[in-house]
This record gives C-alpha cells, sequence and structure tokens, in this order.
C-alpha cells in the first residue's frame, strides 16, 4: 500500500469511529405545568359546631307529645317535724357535629329556664359513649315523639361514622320547684371559640298537690252552751309522737308540693256519747281569711287565699254550742284536704 492509500483508509478509520460516537438528535415532549392550590383554615372561625338533635327524659305522661315531669313531692317526718325535698332526675341530650371534624368540639353547655323565668342551672353537659345508654335515650326520645325513628337512624350511623357526639347532663327538679313550662338552651363550642346556633325547647313540670298537717285531732275541751271555744294554731310543724288520734299539737298546715294551694274542710256533727245531742256550728281561719259560720256537713274553702310552695302556716278552729246542748262528751270529726287555686 502506498502512502496515499495508507492515509485515505486512516481516515476512513477516524470517520467511521465519529459516526458511532456521536448521538442522534431527539424530539423533546412538551412539559405540562398543573397548579397546586391549598389553604391553611382559620378552623372554628369559619365552621361552628352544630346541634342536630336534643331533647329531655324522662317522659311521665306519653299521653301527651314531648317531655312532661311530674316531680315528688316532699316528704314530712311526723317523728321529727321535718321535711325532706322530693327530688325527680331530669336528663338533657345533645347530639353535636362539626363541619371541620368531631375532634374540634371543646365543649357542650345547657342551660335550664324555670317557668318564672330564673335561671335553674347552666352546666357543661357529658360526653356518653356507652352504646346501651345511648340506644335507651334514642328508644325514649321517639317514643316520646321528641326526634323521629328516621332521626334517630341517622344519628346511629353519624356515630358509627364518628361524624357526630351525644352528649348528655343530668339534674334534679325539687318539690320546691314551681310547676309549669321550662325552657332548655342548649350550644356547643369548639377550639377556635366559635359558639354553634343555641337550640332550645321546653318541658313541662306538672302541678302537684301535697301538704302536711302536725294534728290529729282537735279537742276543745270542756265547753258552754252559747260560747264559743277555739283551738289556735302555730307556726311551727310540730313532731308528732304521740299514739294516733293523739297528737294535739295548735293546728300547722304545711305545704310539701310544688304549686300555691289553697285549704278545704268539713266538719261533721258533735254527738253527745249520752243523750245525742248535736253541735253543727263550727268555724276556722285561715291565712288570715275567717269563715263563720261553717254549718255541719258543708264544704268551704278559702280561697281566693293560698299558701306557697315550701311555706306553713296556722289554722285556727271554734265551736259554737247552740241553747240545747247539755252535759256530754261530744265527738264528731273534721275532714281536711287542699285544692288547687
Amino acid at each position: 500500500m502506498n502512502t496515499k492509500s495508507k492515509i485515505i483508509a486512516l481516515l476512513i478509520a477516524v470517520i467511521m469511529t465519529s459516526a458511532v460516537v456521536v448521538p442522534m438528535v431527539m424530539a423533546q415532549p412538551p412539559t405540562e405545568e398543573v397548579p397546586v392550590k391549598g389553604v391553611i383554615s382559620s378552623g372554628s372561625d369559619d365552621y361552628p359546631p352544630e346541634i342536630k338533635a336534643k331533647w329531655e327524659l324522662p317522659d311521665n305522661d306519653p299521653t301527651v307529645p314531648g317531655c312532661q315531669i311530674i316531680p315528688n313531692p316532699g316528704v314530712w317526718d311526723p317523728a321529727t317535724g321535718l321535711e325532706t325535698e322530693g327530688e325527680h332526675r331530669v336528663e338533657i341530650w345533645v347530639v353535636v357535629t362539626d363541619p371541620e371534624g368531631i375532634g374540634d368540639i371543646m365543649a357542650v353547655q345547657n342551660e335550664v329556664i324555670d317557668s318564672e323565668g330564673l335561671m335553674k342551672w347552666q352546666a357543661e353537659c357529658i360526653e356518653v359513649v356507652d352504646p346501651g345508654a345511648i340506644e335507651a335515650a334514642k328508644t325514649a326520645a321517639v317514643a316520646s315523639g321528641q326526634i323521629t325513628q328516621a332521626m334517630a337512624d341517622d344519628i346511629d350511623l353519624e356515630l358509627s361514622k364518628g361524624e357526630a357526639k351525644i352528649y348528655c347532663y343530668v339534674d334534679v327538679i325539687t318539690s320546691h320547684q314551681p310547676a309549669g313550662i321550662y325552657t332548655v338552651i342548649a350550644y356547643a363550642t369548639d377550639f377556635g371559640g366559635k359558639t354553634s346556633v343555641k337550640v332550645s325547647n321546653t318541658f313541662e313540670v306538672y302541678s302537684i298537690l301535697a301538704y302536711a298537717i302536725d294534728f290529729d285531732v282537735v279537742d276543745f275541751g270542756p265547753m258552754k252552751p252559747l260560747t264559743k271555744d277555739t283551738v289556735s294554731g302555730n307556726e311551727i310543724m310540730d313532731s308528732m309522737l304521740n299514739p294516733p288520734g293523739m297528737n294535739n299539737n295548735p293546728p300547722t298546715i304545711k305545704n310539701l308540693g310544688n304549686d300555691p294551694l289553697t285549704l278545704k274542710l268539713h266538719f261533721d256533727p258533735m254527738v253527745g256519747d249520752t243523750q245525742s245531742k248535736i253541735i253543727n256550728e263550727f268555724d276556722a281561719t285561715f291565712m288570715g281569711k275567717s269563715i263563720d259560720p261553717i254549718m255541719a256537713s258543708e264544704w268551704v274553702d278559702f280561697l281566693p287565699e293560698k299558701l306557697e310552695r315550701c311555706h306553713w302556716t296556722q289554722i285556727d278552729f271554734s265551736v259554737h254550742p247552740g241553747t240545747l246542748v247539755t252535759s256530754d262528751t261530744y265527738t264528731g270529726a273534721l275532714q281536711i284536704t287542699v285544692m288547687d287555686p
């Protein structure tokens, strides 16, 4: 091979080598740009909790929709002369949700205002997690007409999915509190301080008439014809430690119910044991009102005078023997009751 041929061969080798190492230029795909968004929420400042449902228990009158409470009267102890208040349990149930999740619910409050417009209580409800207690409360609420079965089913679903919580507060209505319509207000607060819309409804405390007297005999003692004899009461509820029919305390009556009451009474004739002569004229005084005369076998009431709840007062009784009575022992009976004024 001559020199010229060697040079040509070398050039060819160089060219072939260059063709192997130089990459091919390829077309590039277009680049897509997608916006990315997000919001750091101001939390409860934008989304307050919501009261989904509320009701009260127990319902003592299933014939009337809603919740009706029949409270227990006070109890007077004849051995001590003291009263124990009657108490009746009341439960306030509240179901709460929150658009930001139930973890954002901080507290659930309830307020009860009595029939006279006075605040009975302001208190925080407690979360209930016992399935049996929740089911019993929902069943009772449906039975009383405070929620529908569809609402109860919806509550079940939200509780099971962790989208709601249920709360309860328990207190008592006592015999010293008034009868009438009570208003219940419930609201929830979240950790951002935002408060739900306040939801209110009512329950009724029924009127109960109850009383005690601290005497079981009225003894006029020695009587004379045409002479009025009086047994005066006092403002003390005395104990009754004697056998029945022998507690001749100064007559006092105490209101153990939750409504004002007035006295209603009836005298039977007093009849002589041996000669059967009759005394049939009496009188009585209650709350400053006197009825004179009261004829035997006649029921009389002292309206409009009324004894307020938690109070007590004296009763005075008198007898008016006529001209035809003779020396004898006279006995009769006094019947006492009360009526709603």
